[in-house]
């Protein structure tokens, strides 16, 4: 079960309850109406946000689900990428149900984030490399060694505000946040 409260309250809004086992991800898709998440028994779920109703249950990984990420500006069919502990990558259309492409990875990704606009999405993996994926193509343009240990969450950067240029962000197993140059 995964509930969803309020930020000052102590009753949950609703419960998405058809995962059977611990829920690891969710993401609002651009309709604010449909929720995807992703879990320990292998599987996505999309859900009306509303009701918690489930709508569909998406089931292409064989490990548990870690990461999704929203592809911004994806068009009328919302697009989603999801990490795994099988060493997968999968690009999805949740609101169809439709897995479009998937990419093994040669370390399990752990954590996703979009680049460009949605051009380019990044995995940060155990092996404490990211590596830039092509969704189009489904190919890696580039690993970058950026840690020893783990690299347990992403979050990128446009850079426009800092005149940097675009960076992501990673999260480590050591308790160190590492910028990366996009």
């Amino acid at each position: 079960t995964c509930s969803v409260y309020p930020i000052d309250g102590d009753q949950p809004l609703c419960r998405f309850t058809r995962h059977s086992r611990a829920v690891l991800d969710g993401q609002l898709l651009p309709d604010s109406r449909t929720v995807v998440t992703a879990s320990r028994d292998q599987t996505l779920r999309v859900w009306h946000s509303d009701s918690a109703e489930s709508i569909r249950n998406m089931h292409h990984h064989s490990g548990d689900v870690l990461a999704l990420a929203v592809r911004p500006d994806a068009g009328p069919l919302p697009m989603i990428a999801s990490a795994s502990d099988d060493f997968t990558v999968r690009l999805w259309q949740p609101t169809i149900g439709r897995m479009v492409r998937f990419l093994r990875l040669d370390s399990q990704p752990l954590c996703l984030a979009w680049l460009d606009g949605g051009r380019k999405l990044i995995a940060g993996c155990q092996d404490g490399s990211a590596r830039w994926i092509d969704p189009d193509n489904v190919r890696v343009l580039r690993t970058t060694a950026v840690s020893p240990a783990w690299l347990n969450c992403v979050a990128t950067e446009t850079g426009t505000e800092t005149g940097t240029g675009p960076q992501a962000w990673f999260g480590t197993l050591d308790g160190k946040l590492v910028p990366v140059a996009c």
